[in-house]
């Protein structure tokens, strides 16, 4: 895992072992992250200063944990259990594990108690102050979604989406819904970027072509950041939305 300013190539290394899906705190001086240990994700904490690292899932919540987010000292991540992704909230020190339902790849709202988060290739938003009340925001018959996350300003939703279709994705030992291969197989299917109204209208496309666009992400002032893949690689870009 490599700490890198947006303007220019410097970049320096953080975490040396097996490490990813890295999620700010707001200070921006810490970040969470997976760590990779005995076959199971455990969720970490470090400083961009270095110092060291502290485990907040020393044990996992599931059988594996992923995608870690946290915002006023509350963590929500997924976590692979039962034969399904499902989300769980905890405090900020790993305590009080909280299972509030199925779905990956979560995302605070950045003002309001809400969660953006993918359930079986839908986005959808969780209101917990409205008693983890579900909304579906964004459907797509054929395609899967990942990776939702609001923009800073709340008004936009980005996502990846997949570019094949779902009666296409076969794998042997279950349905897409229920197997873990299946869910690590569709990450490495093609995928481009999208944008949308944070109430799941007007969507737009803003990658397209034979090379899979992915892991979208805000920046603070609004601007775009993805991985691009180039030759047997990936590439950081960057863009900017126009009004």
């Amino acid at each position: 895992m490599y700490l890198r300013d947006a303007r220019n190539p410097v970049k320096t290394p953080l975490i040396s072992d097996f490490a990813f899906a890295p999620s700010w705190y707001h200070d921006s001086t810490r970040f969470l992250y997976v760590s990779w240990e005995n076959g199971a994700g455990r969720i970490m904490r470090s400083s961009i200063s270095g110092g060291g690292r502290t485990y907040i899932t020393r044990t996992p919540v599931g059988d594996s944990d992923n995608t870690p987010a946290i915002k006023d000292g509350i963590i929500i991540c997924s976590v692979w259990m039962n034969q399904r992704w499902q989300l769980v909230g905890m405090r900020e020190n790993g305590t009080e594990p909280t299972f509030v339902g199925d779905g990956r790849w979560p995302s605070w709202h950045p003002t309001e108690n809400k969660v953006l988060f993918v359930r079986d290739g839908d986005i959808c938003e969780m209101d917990i102050d409205a008693g983890y009340q579900v909304t579906q925001l964004y459907s797509d018959p054929d395609f899967a979604c990942y990776t939702p996350s609001y923009s800073p300003d709340s008004r936009k939703i980005l996502f990846a989406k997949g570019t094949i279709t779902r009666a296409n994705m076969q794998v042997s030992g279950g349905s897409r819904r229920n197997n873990r291969e299946q869910n690590i197989l569709e990450e490495l299917i093609r995928t481009h970027v999208f944008v949308m109204d944070a109430d799941g209208t007007f969507v737009s496309p803003l990658s397209s072509g034979k090379a899979s666009v992915f892991a979208p992400s805000w920046g603070i002032n609004g601007e775009i950041f993805c991985l691009v893949e180039i030759g047997t690689g990936n590439e950081i870009y960057r863009l900017q939305l126009r009004e």
